[in-house]
């Protein structure tokens, strides 16, 4: 499902494919629901490097089931997650937990609300909204 609204906006889920096409093998970087900024580099060999204010480490990740999912050698908080791409460089993380179901209602990925990260490929120009936090 996409929609293309007024400013260029492309809202939609990606799927598996898109999911390896876009993001595999490219830094990100991001922020947290409550501002907390991070990065990580999606290396092609389905291995990661994270960093944040609190933590630094390798990990892997796999893409499945239109979701990216994530362990690290650290003992941090993480999981799988569905993304929505809300611009041309700028992707929403929706936390989906163990049932599989983002923790976010169906209407705030629509809206770009809600959502537990945003990032953005850094390796070019983010154009994700200014307006703030979820």
């Amino acid at each position: 499902m996409s929609r293309t609204g007024d400013r260029g906006s492309l809202w939609r889920q990606l799927d598996d494919g898109a999911l390896q096409t876009i993001l595999r093998g490219h830094p990100t970087e991001g922020v947290y629901n409550d501002g907390m900024r991070f990065f990580e580099e999606l290396r092609a060999d389905m291995t990661t490097q994270y960093q944040d204010d609190k933590w630094k480490t390798a990990g892997v990740y796999r893409i499945e089931n239109g979701e990216i999912c994530f362990a690290y050698d650290q003992p941090m908080d993480t999981g799988c997650f569905e993304v929505w791409q809300r611009s041309e460089n700028c992707f929403d993380l929706y936390f989906t937990g163990p049932r599989t179901t983002p923790n976010a209602s169906y209407m705030n990925r629509l809206t770009g609300t809600g959502w537990d990260a945003r990032f953005w490929l850094a390796d070019r120009p983010a154009t994700c909204p200014e307006a703030g936090l979820a």
